[in-house]
């Protein structure tokens, strides 16, 4: 079973890597930096090569004030996900949800309905209560 989710999840970052090499791809990036890490960014693809893909960052500015753009391992890049809007009323505790902040999303387990929003947990032990609309699946 192990080694069907392995070969899942190398099935999927192959056919992201090829997805990849369309210049203006909406995407998003494994954040895997200091602060950063397990963060996914949106940005959008200039290039792509051996194995890496040129970005702009839609969210960080280079010193100068232009958009960052930087090489990324193509295995870090993903699409853009679907929108697909969540209903409060089919979110149950221990679910798995993607909260944006600080312009990135990140992974968080949705705990239960709280004063004013939503309450979430990221696997890091940070506690939040957030409102809907930053929440996906």
């Amino acid at each position: 079973e192990a080694a069907e989710a392995d070969a899942g999840h190398e099935m999927q970052v192959e056919s992201v890597g090829r997805c990849m090499g369309e210049m203006g791809d909406g995407v998003e990036v494994a954040g895997m930096e200091e602060g950063f890490f397990g963060s996914w960014d949106k940005a959008v693809v200039i290039t792509s090569m051996s194995g890496f893909t040129l970005v702009r960052y839609a969210n960080f500015n280079d010193e100068d004030g232009s958009r960052l753009e930087d090489w990324v391992e193509t295995s870090r890049v993903r699409p853009l996900p679907p929108h697909h809007p969540l209903v409060a009323s089919e979110l149950v505790a221990g679910m798995p949800l993607e909260l944006f902040l600080n312009g990135g999303w990140w992974l968080v387990s949705y705990v239960g309905k709280a004063r004013g929003g939503h309450s979430v947990s990221s696997p890091y032990g940070a506690h939040s209560q957030v409102p809907l609309k930053r929440l996906r699946p």
